[in-house]
């Protein structure tokens, strides 16, 4: 089932504090989501609305539902599938060095 929706007051909040925790958002803008929401209500404010469409924005081209994969954008096609594999790591990354 994945993750069911609980409550949207602890889920939005939720998303909030993941963004900044992962360093998706900035702890300026963490800040600012955080005075100008109030997650208990369900009409926000046009800064709170702004706020978190901020947040949305940066990021970008991050997969909201797993940020640390890469996001696939390429249609695939059957010789696509043969192509030659791609290091999407440093290669230092993987030494000892």
């Amino acid at each position: 089932i994945g993750n069911a929706v609980l409550n949207d007051e602890t889920d939005q909040e939720g998303m909030v504090d993941f963004a900044w925790s992962h360093a998706v958002i900035s702890d300026q803008l963490y800040r600012r989501v955080k005075r100008q929401c109030d997650f208990s209500s369900e009409n926000q404010t046009t800064g709170c609305n702004n706020a978190l469409s901020t947040m949305l924005q940066a990021y970008g081209d991050i997969d909201i539902y797993s940020i640390y994969s890469p996001v696939c954008t390429a249609t695939l096609t059957k010789s696509s599938l043969h192509s030659s594999p791609r290091l999407v790591a440093s290669p230092r990354a993987f030494s000892k060095h």
